[in-house]
Formats: structure tokens, sequence, C-alpha cells
């Protein structure tokens, strides 16, 4: 095989964990070979495991054990919280659903801005900020990622589309804010009633 198609190899590995992982593959090149996507060729090849007796010196068995690779913590760690990790997501916008919520809420309420809530709060906040943190991260210790959520309308696909909306609506309340030096319900209120 050339280099190139070794590279190409280990590219599409690396893409397909959950196929390739804990794998041996003896590559070989051969003319007029249909395209068949990796994740699909890997899948009947049995994964290399720990347990059992020691294999004989010199076997295909030995080899693969010698050589098996075991994810680390910090790899580990890296999947979930990198850029393309399911955790920084899922976590601001699990806050910015409640941030969203909470915010007008308390709005509604008459306890100010989005500044004054916060400053009028600050435990509060950064406590319910870390507990939110935190039991977003007690599924990544058990090995659960969002991925694995099937409960009718509370799927990831949902989860990460509210997340984005609250995301957005938090992002425009403080704007808003921001740009009027007033309360959001109160200037949104005004803006309507000058409307209608």
């Amino acid at each position: 095989m050339s280099r190139l198609q070794v590279a190409q190899l280990c590219a599409q590995a690396l893409r397909a964990p959950a196929a390739s992982a804990n794998k041996v593959l003896e590559v070989v090149a051969e003319e007029g070979a249909p395209a068949v996507p990796l994740a699909e060729l890997m899948e009947p090849i049995a994964t290399v495991t720990n347990g059992g007796p020691p294999p004989p010196p010199g076997s295909p068995e030995a080899y693969q054990r010698k050589y098996l690779h075991t994810r680390t913590d910090t790899e580990k760690w890296a999947d979930v919280m990198g850029f393309a990790g399911w955790a920084p997501e899922a976590v601001n916008g699990r806050l910015a659903m409640l941030g969203a919520l909470g915010c007008l809420g308390a709005q509604a309420m008459g306890r100010g801005s989005v500044a004054t809530q916060l400053s009028a709060t600050p435990t509060f906040t950064l406590g319910l900020t870390a507990a939110v943190v935190a039991a977003s991260m007690v599924p990544f210790v058990k090995g659960v990622t969002t991925t694995a959520a099937k409960a009718g309308p509370f799927n990831p696909t949902a989860e990460t589309a509210n997340g984005r909306l609250a995301m957005l609506a938090l992002a425009c309340v403080i704007a808003v804010e921001a740009t009027t030096g007033g309360v959001f319900l109160n200037v949104l209120s005004e803006r309507l009633s000058s409307i209608f």
C-alpha cells in the first residue's frame, strides 16, 4: 500500500472510534476492489481484549494483546470537552435554558434587569452553575453521552435545539438591556404597545 492510503485509513479510523477501537487490521491494496466505508469493514473484526489466558508467543493474538490501546482518562476527557465534544454545548445549552427562564421569570416578578439580578444573587448564581456543570459531568464518569438519551421528546436533538434557542434568547435579552439601559420585559412591553 502507498503511504497516502495508510494515512487515509488512519484518518478514517480516527473518525469512527466506535468501530475501530482496539482492533488490529491487516491491510492489502487491491485494484478494482469496491469502495466500502471503513466502519462497515471494521464491524465484523473482533475487538482485542485483555482477558483470558496468555496466547502463545509469536501468535497473532499475542501481537494484538501486546499492542492493545487502552484509552486514558485524559483522552476520554478531551473527547468530551474538546471543541467537537458533546459536553461544552450541552452544558452551555442547559445553563442558557435555566438562565433565560430564570431571568425572564424574575423580571416578570419585578426583580429588575439581568445585571441587577446577578449582582443581587451572585452566590446562588455561581452555586446553580456549579451544580448544573457537575450534574452534566456525572454521565461522563459513567461512560454515558448525550447520544444515549432516547426518552421520547427528551432526545439529544431536542436538547441541542432548545439550548441553542435559549443561548440566542439570553444573548438578545442582555443586548437589549445593554443598549437601552432598561429591563427587557419593560422595553418589550413599551415597543409592543407603541406598535399596537
